[in-house]
């Protein structure tokens, strides 16, 4: 078995940050920036701007000031669920590294999760599936039987699904506790019980 897990609104509620960050940099309103990026991606606004790498470095400064970050609901049973069962999991994300680590520092449970892929190892972004495509060949061991994944936005959804067809949609009413319950049940369906990986504890030799 194999988790795949996306990190901004699926596991913490940081979303809005990236909003925020990107109005402060722009000079936009975030409700405007989170409609783009809702709807296509961030690239749809950097594309009339002459120096985008440069406009990304600094929003990564302002996504360094914020300090308030949040789990989404119930996601470190979650976590521990993955962590107490041992199972093989990878959460994938289109934010770069630096702000990943940052994230860590403000919630040391997201420490838990040993397998990750940020922005830096891959070229194209999300809605390209390159990114799970990436994360099954460096992290999976061949033999997963099932492949279950966590994603809330778009582009996201649209990337996953090709690599599995089994997504949860996780949405800002989302509560864990229920996720967990799902999760339960489709293990027991498919396995009678929860079968788990081992071979998951670095990248593949």
């Amino acid at each position: 078995m194999l988790f795949l897990i996306d990190l901004d609104g699926t596991l913490t509620n940081t979303d809005h940050l990236h909003y925020e960050a990107w109005s402060k940099v722009l000079d936009l309103p975030a409700s405007y920036i989170k409609k783009i990026v809702t709807n296509h991606t961030i690239n749809q606004i950097l594309i009339d701007y002459p120096n985008p790498s440069s406009l990304r470095r600094y929003k990564i400064k302002e996504m360094l000031k914020f300090e308030d970050i949040e789990l989404v609901r119930n996601a470190s049973m979650f976590i521990n669920y993955i962590v107490d069962n041992d199972i093989n999991h990878v959460v994938v994300t289109n934010t770069d590294k630096t702000v990943v680590e940052h994230f860590k520092t403000r919630l040391p449970i997201l420490n838990k999760l040993k397998n990750w892929v940020v922005r830096e190892d891959y070229i194209r972004p999300k809605p390209d599936p390159e990114c799970y495509k990436l994360a099954i060949n460096r992290y999976g061991t061949g033999d997963e039987e099932t492949i279950i994944g966590f994603e809330n936005s778009k582009e996201g959804i649209d990337a996953i699904s090709k690599v599995t067809d089994n997504v949860f949609h996780i949405n800002p009413n989302t509560d864990y506790l229920k996720v967990l319950e799902d999760i339960r049940v489709q293990c027991q369906k498919k396995f009678g019980t929860l079968q788990t990986n081992s071979k998951h504890t670095g990248k593949k030799k």
